[in-house]
C-alpha cells in the first residue's frame, strides 16, 4: 500500500509535463479506424450522390430521371438491371386487397423475408438463365462446335 503519511500538502511544486510513450496501435485498434474511415466516406458520397440526383429529378421529374438513373447504371457498370417492384403496386394492392393504405408499408414490405426470398431466388435464377445465354450466343457464333452442357459442372 501507498504511504501518505509523509505527503505535505503545503509544497507547491511546479508540475512538470512528461512525454508517455506513444500507445501500440492495436490489430483491432487499427481496424475499427479502417471501418469508422469507411463509414465516414460512404456517408459523404451518399450525401453529395443525393444532392446531385436531387437537381436532376427536380429539374426532368421523378420518372423520367428515374428511368435515366437506371440505364446510366446499366451502362456504366454493365449491369442488367430490372425494376422487381414499385411502391405504387404495393400501395395498390394493400388499398384493393384490405382497404387501407399505410404510409411506411413500402419500406415494411422491403424488410421482410418473403423479399429476401424474392431476391435469392432472382439471383438463382439469373445464374440458370446466364449459363442458357451463354450457349446460345456460343452455339450462333460457333456452330461447328456443338456447345451442351456447363463446364463448371
Amino acid at each position: 500500500m501507498y504511504d501518505y503519511e509523509d505527503f505535505d500538502d503545503d509544497e507547491e511544486d511546479e508540475l512538470v509535463p512528461i512525454d508517455l510513450p506513444s500507445p501500440e496501435l492495436t490489430f483491432t485498434f487499427m481496424i475499427s479506424q479502417f471501418f469508422i474511415e469507411a463509414d465516414r466516406k460512404e456517408k459523404q458520397v451518399n450525401r453529395e450522390v443525393a444532392k446531385v440526383l436531387d437537381k436532376v429529378f427536380d429539374k426532368h421529374g421523378d420518372d423520367y430521371s428515374a428511368v435515366s438513373v437506371v440505364g446510366y447504371l446499366s451502362r456504366r457498370k454493365g449491369w442488367d438491371m430490372e425494376i422487381l417492384l414499385e411502391k405504387y403496386e404495393v400501395e395498390d394492392y394493400l388499398m384493393r386487397a384490405y382497404d387501407l393504405f399505410d404510409d411506411d408499408i413500402w419500406q415494411k414490405v422491403l424488410g421482410t423475408t418473403a423479399m429476401s426470398d424474392l431476391r435469392r431466388e432472382v439471383f438463382a435464377l439469373s445464374q440458370t438463365y446466364l449459363t442458357r445465354a451463354v450457349r446460345e450466343v456460343l452455339g450462333r457464333e460457333r456452330p461447328s462446335n456443338s456447345v451442351t452442357g456447363d463446364p463448371l459442372l
